[in-house]
């Protein structure tokens, strides 16, 4: 009988797994993601503070950087496969926005004195570096 409950609660953990993947994979094809994500890349330049943002730039960049914050948790508790991971969200763009808001990031956690702030967005930009350290990022376009 322990055996058969075992075997239950095994298919119905990777049942919920599967779900949970085909859930993250939604997200990244989402019309929300695509606007926000678009906006930031193409209407910030990642100079200036948080505060010079206009008020749409400003709700998408929430938008982008808090999912990359909640990926990041994922990833770093082994929620999710990284395979599936960089094949739906894009490494670029992971690592693009990362080197665009790092800046930010680090003046939030110093003037907030918030040392956690976006650190698992920073988890997942250090996962995406180090399994693509080959992408170009924005940084070294604009040399």
């Amino acid at each position: 009988m322990g055996i058969v409950y075992y075997i239950t609660i095994m298919r119905n953990a990777e049942r919920t797994r599967q779900r949970e993947q085909v859930f993250l994979r939604l997200q990244s094809f989402d019309m929300p993601y695509n606007r926000a994500m678009d906006h930031v890349m193409n209407n910030w330049t990642g100079k200036g503070d948080y505060h010079s943002f206009d008020s749409e730039t400003r709700v998408n960049y929430n938008f982008i950087t808090t999912r990359y914050q909640n990926i990041g948790v994922m990833l770093r508790e082994k929620m999710i496969d990284p395979d599936l991971l960089y094949k739906t969200f894009s490494p670029r763009a992971i690592i693009s926005l990362w080197e665009k808001s790092e800046h930010l990031v680090r003046d939030n956690r110093e003037d907030n004195k918030y040392t956690t702030y976006m650190e698992d967005f920073e988890y997942l930009y250090i996962e995406t570096k180090k399994r693509y350290p080959d992408i170009v990022t924005w940084k070294q376009e604009d040399s």
